[in-house]
């Protein structure tokens, strides 16, 4: 019964909205890692998963954010980014590894050039 209703608080605080102000909100500032990283999941602003995923004290939400973030710039998912989104995200990045996974795994010519 403990765990219950400890397991049920806990889903309970991670957000229903897809409001990408309050997932960033959450995603860069609740105490709680799990609630990062279940939030990180939904957030869909490159320059901010980018952020978190080379700055969060938590390896799992730095991971989490990481994998998410190459997801969008490879190509669309399920309410992916525009390809041009998704290109001037590219022309930022400067980390070598993420270019070449974007180069061997996205979607279009386009991202892969």
């Amino acid at each position: 019964m403990f765990f219950k209703r400890l397991l049920g608080k806990q889903k309970n605080r991670t957000p229903a909205t897809e409001d990408q102000d309050e997932l960033i909100r959450i995603a860069r500032g609740d105490q709680d890692p799990a609630i990062r990283r279940d939030t990180c999941r939904r957030v869909k602003r490159l320059p901010e998963l980018r952020y978190i995923a080379s700055s969060d004290a938590d390896a799992g939400v730095r991971d989490i954010a990481l994998a998410h973030y190459r997801n969008l710039l490879c190509g669309p998912e399920d309410g992916g980014l525009a390809l041009k989104e998704r290109r001037e995200e590219i022309a930022v990045l400067q980390n070598q590894q993420i270019l070449e996974q974007v180069a061997m795994g996205g979607l279009e010519a386009e991202i892969r050039g």
